[in-house]
């Protein structure tokens, strides 16, 4: 529930004098769905002819109907009712029929802003254009306000496509959080903040605005810091709730500090016709989850301002009630978080068997922050052994990676032994996933017994030492603890994935699983990874759709659970599957992490810099960005893109013969590891942008399943010219839901028909690659250059003409690919002669043209 106060806001009319970002256009974020779904409708030749996008105010219509207007490549006729006072009055139609008239005779785009204030006389004139398809149509309408029945008529209308606008997910909100900041705001404090504007942008914006205009030091200063309390906050929240007499507000207090609180403890504790009154008012909500019905404040922000607003004492006589409610013995794990969360809250401190379990339940179920809050209490307050080991965990988990060193070093100043045994485990991890390799060997040389053979198996696993890994990690699947078990599992199938053996990972992923079922509380690092690795496996092995559909899952649970570095890990996993399936845009979203959405393990930041530059280089040249990555000072490591992202670099400098070096030294590394996974990437990659003909010792390298067996028959069948094979690999890359890979393999199919003179059958391939572009976000890619152009151009021929478009002289391009400026003067000439063009000029026109 939006509170009163945000749900009318009239941001044009009473912006406040702001320096951060939040007085900007907002960005769009987390709307590349519906956007791909307006530009498809819009773009068609059949009905639905228009537009409709529904949804509350201040929830992003208007920013997503900018972009659909930029991306659908034509410029709109705007209309807004709320401004034009016509379109109430019996003049509406002529107004609206000579604007029309207008977006007809100049091909524009008809753009209503606030559709539902329409005149009803003017919706049946507006829908018969649109019907009669003179007409694109983009509206939009509030489903919050009030309005003349038009919304209704729209809504009704089948020649329109009705996509509603909700609210963004809760990723997606901390992300927007950290722009509207400046980039100055903590993942906690982010995150916090996303939960209250419940997914509404403008009321993001606005809350923000509020606490910055109060204290804006504190919030922005400190990385991490919550959200202070604010008198403007509360001013919002007194609003809602001054009416309340005391039962109804002290009853809201108790659900607001358990929630989600169980239902039948509150009906314990709270008199149901009180209850009933809240719900009335829409204070409250019950719902139903795992068949145990649970209450919550129903506006987020609400909640969070009784919670602060509640003293130690009167939290303490609350926290007494609810314990009597809620016997021990019948506590869920995450209602026994919560009373010790509260027992320390309210001044009294829990033992410290009740913290370190707190604490466990907490790690077990990903939330970081109670866990690492709970275990620094139990650090503090009894010094053991015990409390040290959880507290590395925790740290160590939530990636805070210079405090567990401090932590570590207080052990050794205070020459406490049986602490610094406790926590060299957790510090030669840091190590690792700090890259720094030699400290981490030192300290795990010292170590004994099966947690040294894990760590050692980490460390190959980092360092690219994929065989030297799976061979670790194989007897700790059978004999160690169940969360050592269950890690040393996602490491075995980390390598068996690298190694090209998907399918032998997915058979080790039904044991893992089993083992996390039987054991509730199971935790070790990396084993939030485990379904991230099925996901992985599944890609491989040709399933990217079921790769995707687990990400997803696994994504929303992390973001609605507010699980730091690990919704991030798995947005980067998701990203990257998007990407292979042709999704550049939703996958960038994924690839640019900042202070509030980040993952805070190096290796992991720089891939994810890798992988928004590899998405970027598919983009039209119009869409694409300057490099992401500083690729000379990344942490060491193996990163198995990041010789590609050289080649694709140089390749744009017309480097061709880097860019064959360092490809052929990125296949001979992974050949050395026999990492087959690899290999078929860079082999596939290394034809992509034209280097196919040097690939062929790697044709026959052993990798399981059909998507990276074509992988590696794509540089064949390329280098060879067999249409046969080609075929059968745009089929493999269609069947594993690789749309943009199958779609340059019909490219390529098209060329190859074309030389044999079969202009049928080229025809027939660039429909069916047209088809899978269909599936994609707008791309461009070397394999899609002059798609549609009857002449064949080959693979040097396109690189020349790339490279002119781009603006290179002709000895440049010689100087570039070691040519002589007579070679490429002569290709461009038989370029111009095939593409029917009379120059240079007209080559970057082409190009734009052969966007997807």
């Amino acid at each position: 529930m939006i509170p009163h106060a945000f749900s009318s806001s009239t941001d044009q009319q009473t912006k406040l004098q702001n320096p951060l970002l939040i007085d900007e256009a907002t960005p769009l974020a987390g709307r590349e769905v519906e956007l791909d779904k307006a530009c498809r409708v819009l773009g068609a030749t059949s009905r639905p002819a228009g537009v409709l996008l529904t949804g509350v105010t201040g929830i992003g219509k208007s920013r997503l109907a900018d972009e659909i207007v930029s991306l659908h490549g034509q410029d709109a006729v705007d209309v807004d009712p709320a401004l034009q006072e016509v379109l109430r009055t019996p003049e509406a139609v002529g107004f609206l029929e000579k604007t029309i008239a207008r977006a007809v005779r100049l091909r524009l785009l008809l753009r209503v802003d606030n559709a539902h204030l329409l005149d009803p006389a003017a919706v049946p004139v507006l829908l018969q254009a649109v019907c009669r398809q003179h007409v694109r149509l983009l509206a939009e309408i509030n489903l919050d306000a009030g309005g003349t029945g038009a919304g209704d008529a729209l809504c009704r209308s089948p020649y329109l496509h009705t996509i509603h606008v909700g609210p963004l997910d809760a990723s997606t909100a901390r992300r927007l959080a950290g722009y509207f900041s400046g980039h100055r705001i903590s993942q906690q404090c982010a995150a916090r903040l996303a939960d209250l504007s419940a997914g509404n942008p403008s009321v993001l914006r606005e809350i923000i605005r509020a606490l910055q205009n109060e204290r804006p030091a504190s919030i922005f200063g400190d990385s991490r810091l919550v959200i202070p309390e604010s008198v403007v906050l509360r001013k919002l929240a007194d609003a809602r709730i001054a009416v309340l007499e005391t039962a109804p507000r002290e009853a809201l207090e108790l659900i607001a500090l358990a929630e989600p609180a169980r239902l039948t403890a509150v009906e314990e504790l709270v008199d149901p016709d009180v209850l009933v009154s809240l719900e009335d008012r829409r204070l409250i909500i019950t719902n139903v989850d795992d068949a145990m019905a649970h209450i919550t404040v129903a506006d987020p922000l609400l909640g969070h301002v009784l919670r602060q607003e509640t003293g130690p004492l009167r939290r303490k006589q609350l926290l007494a009630s609810w314990k009597t409610a809620l016997p021990e013995n019948e506590r869920q794990p995450d209602e026994y978080v919560r009373i010790v969360s509260w027992e320390q809250q309210s001044g009294h401190t829990p033992s410290e068997g009740r913290l370190l379990q707190a604490c466990r339940y907490a790690l077990s179920r990903h939330d970081l922050p109670t866990a690492t809050h709970l275990a620094r209490v139990a650090w503090r307050t009894y010094r053991s052994a015990s409390a040290a080991d959880l507290y590395g965990q925790a740290l160590l988990a939530s990636a805070s990676l210079d405090d567990l060193h401090k932590l570590c070093l207080e052990a050794v100043e205070k020459d406490d032994a049986e602490v610094g045994l406790a926590l060299q485990p957790w510090r030669a991890r840091a190590w690792i996933l700090g890259c720094d390799y030699a400290q981490a060997e030192a300290a795990i040389s010292e170590m004994q017994g099966p947690a040294k053979e894990l760590l050692a198996a980490l460390s190959d696993y980092f360092q690219g030492r994929y065989q030297d890994c799976l061979h670790r990690c194989s007897p700790l699947l059978a004999t160690a603890s169940p969360a050592m078990r269950v890690e040393a599992t996602v490491f075995a199938m980390s390598a068996l994935c690298h190694l090209g053996r998907p399918l032998d990972a997915l058979a080790l992923y039904e044991d893992a699983a089993r083992a996390m079922r039987s054991e509730d509380d199971v935790w070790a690092p990396h084993t939030d990874s485990l379904e991230e690795l099925r996901a992985c496996a599944l890609h491989l092995s040709g399933d990217l759709r079921g790769a995707q559909d687990v990400l997803e899952q696994e994504y929303g649970d992390a973001a609605r659970r507010v699980s730091f570095r690990t919704d991030t890990q798995r947005g980067l996993a998701l990203g990257f599957t998007l990407y292979e399936r042709g999704l550049v845009r939703r996958a960038l979203a994924h690839f640019v992490l900042s202070p509030a959405y980040q993952v805070g393990w190096e290796q992991w930041h720089a891939r994810a810099g890798i992988y928004a530059e590899l998405a970027s280089n598919c983009l039209p040249d119009s869409q694409r960005k300057a490099p992401h990555a500083p690729l000379d000072t990344l942490p060491s490591g193996h990163y198995t893109h990041l010789a590609i992202v050289r080649a694709h670099r140089a390749m744009s400098r017309g480097d061709q013969a880097t860019a064959l070096a360092l490809l052929q030294n990125a296949v001979r590394d992974a050949q050395a590891q026999g990492a087959g996974t690899d290999v078929a990437i860079i082999v596939h990659e290394m034809a992509r942008i034209g280097l196919a003909s040097d690939t062929r010792a790697q044709w026959s390298v052993a990798v399981q399943g059909p998507y990276l067996q074509a992988r590696l028959q794509y540089a064949q069948a390329l280098a060879t010219g067999d249409h046969a094979l080609m075929k059968s690999v745009a089929r493999s890359f269609a069947a594993a839901g690789a749309e943009l890979y199958a779609a340059e393999a019909y490219a390529e199919i098209s060329r190859m028909r074309r030389r044999t003179g079969d202009s049928g059958a080229a025809a027939a391939a660039v429909a069916a690659a047209r088809a899978h572009l269909g599936a994609c976000d707008p791309v461009q890619t070397p394999a899609l250059r002059f798609l549609d152009q009857p002449a064949s151009l080959s693979t040097r021929e396109r690189t020349i003409a790339g490279l002119a478009a781009e603006g290179l002289s002709d000895k440049e391009i010689a100087e570039q690919l070691v040519l002589s400026p007579r070679t490429v003067s002569n290709t461009l000439y038989r370029v111009y002669q095939k593409l029917d063009i009379p120059g240079r000029r007209h080559l970057r026109q082409l190009l734009e043209a052969s966007a997807f």
